[in-house]
């Protein structure tokens, strides 16, 4: 497990970490609440063992801190306060104030060892209800609630790295006549094999979410053309899948995309980048379905033409 040590006293910081590591654990050492929050936020935890009596914020207003500030978009941590005051009340305080567990100093390692086990089940479970309420059951693709997750933290990215990301919303076209025709358990399955092309196809460059019904969304970390082309060959890579839909008009299963980009200083909310792709996807509706749109990415088909 990854476990971060908040301790004012720098030998006892680096005794415990020793004693962790070579337990299997990977450990980080901070000296006060704040630097324990700071790096929290930045690289997680799953555990966080923390004396109580420091200077400045102690270690019962870190758990509170800890509890009260915690994303939804990150997983649990496990919190173990130790202390040199025993008793009821201590134990009761510290609990109230968010910690999991309470330890008595002097430490005996085969204690912490033993709440350990204890965080480990904690924290698995954790993880993996974190994880299902993010992924789609069906197709395997992370949902929505991820993907507005993962948009909060790439415009900070764009605004910091100054890479632009495209964004696209994808369309099963004729969908409603596929599940008509063949019955929603090949639907179903029709889903799935299309999330398999979206998955592999953004591999190494974005990700693909399942947005909802048959629609997807895909986000790529880069800005057009290399993301257009992107999008482009997986539309070409579903054509050549050759999903039967014999409802539809070309007698396979194709997709239409409609793409929106965030550039450094757009400013645009993660909403505003969902509704110009939506615009977009209507108009590659409109304009015979099977492409991607909108006219701005025209110039991808005018290099295929020459």
């Amino acid at each position: 497990m990854q476990i971060l040590i908040v301790d004012d006293d720098a030998t006892a910081r680096k005794v415990l970490a020793g004693q962790l590591t070579q337990l299997g654990h990977e450990t980080r050492t901070v000296a006060s609440a704040h630097e324990a929050i700071c790096s929290y936020r930045r690289l997680g935890a799953d555990v966080i063992v923390t004396d109580w009596k420091m200077p400045g914020t102690d270690g019962l207003e870190l758990c509170r801190r800890l509890r009260d500030t915690r994303s939804d978009a990150s997983p649990y941590p496990y919190i173990i306060l130790l202390t040199a005051h025993d008793g009821p009340d201590h134990f009761l305080r510290g609990m109230e104030a968010g910690a999991d567990d309470y330890l008595v100093k002097p430490l005996d390692i085969r204690h912490l060892q033993a709440r350990l086990i204890a965080a480990d089940r904690v924290t698995t479970l954790h993880k993996r209800l974190f994880d299902a309420s993010r992924t789609d059951a069906l197709t395997g693709l992370a949902n929505r609630l991820r993907l507005n997750e993962r948009l909060a933290i790439l415009r900070e990215q764009v605004e910091t790295s100054g890479q632009g990301i495209t964004l696209a919303l994808g369309d099963i076209d004729f969908f409603k006549r596929y599940n008509d025709r063949y019955g929603h358990l090949e639907g179903d399955l029709a889903l799935w094999r299309v999330a398999e092309v979206l998955r592999n196809g953004v591999e190494g460059v974005g990700q693909a979410f399942r947005y909802g019904g048959e629609e997807f969304c895909l986000v790529i970390e880069s800005l057009p053309p290399p993301a257009t082309d992107t999008l482009e060959q997986i539309r070409k890579n579903l054509e050549s899948a050759a999903i039967a839909h014999e409802a539809s008009d070309l007698g396979i299963l194709t997709l239409s995309m409609g793409a929106s980009t965030l550039r450094p200083g757009d400013g645009k909310s993660g909403d505003q980048l969902l509704s110009e792709a939506d615009t977009a996807l209507y108009q590659a509706k409109s304009f015979g379905r099977n492409q991607l749109a909108p006219k701005a990415f025209e110039r991808l088909s005018h290099r295929e033409q020459k």
